[in-house]
């Protein structure tokens, strides 16, 4: 398997430093608990291997509060709300961007409109999920993100996928290439 480049300059020695950021007090007390349980007990349960498992470093309740926690803590992985007061995710994302593009980022939504989504990915978002998501699907993204790949959940690909679409086609449109900087030829092969 290849491993990605991200994944090779941010290789984590321990146990997964992880910062929680939701304005929802139960949320954060639920994945913290979560995070806490035995790195063999996840492998038994959950079916991924994360090694050395997890320690929380930081929580915060609004996005103000986040930009300063990370910049403190440093943590491998930060599981941000998109929704939260004083500052929204996207807002604490666009903050912490230009700090650290090593920052793992799992943006987690009640909802989440095709906007909201492309500005996640234009920020550097490794990962987004609906919070209704399973806990089986939370490890599934984590281990993904960690290995240095992006994870999407099955609707969100969609919505992903209906709002590059139109985005392609007008620029073929405006000079036949691509806005990713493919040219129609290119894109064939």
């Amino acid at each position: 398997m290849e491993t990605s480049a991200l994944a090779q300059k941010t290789r984590i020695d321990g146990p997964v430093r992880v910062a929680l950021s939701d304005d929802e007090c139960l949320f954060r007390t639920s994945l913290r608990q979560l995070f806490a349980v035995s790195p063999l007990v996840l492998k038994d349960v959950y079916g991924v291997d994360l090694r050395a498992g997890f320690e929380v470093v930081g929580e915060a309740e609004n996005g103000e509060e986040t930009v300063r926690m990370v910049r403190s803590v440093r943590p491998d992985l930060l599981l941000l709300d998109l929704r939260m007061p004083r500052m929204s995710g996207l807002d604490a994302l666009r903050e912490l961007t230009p700090i650290d593009n090593t920052l793992r980022t799992i943006l987690l939504a009640g909802t989440i409109d095709r906007t909201q989504l492309l500005t996640a990915v234009h920020l550097g978002a490794r990962g987004l999920l609906l919070k209704d998501a399973t806990t089986e699907v939370l490890f599934e993204a984590i281990a993904c993100v960690l290995a240095g790949r992006y994870w999407l959940g099955q609707t969100l690909v969609t919505d992903l996928l209906e709002v590059v679409r139109p985005l392609i086609r007008s620029s073929k449109a405006a000079g036949g290439r691509l806005a990713f900087g493919l040219t129609p030829a290119n894109a064939r092969c």
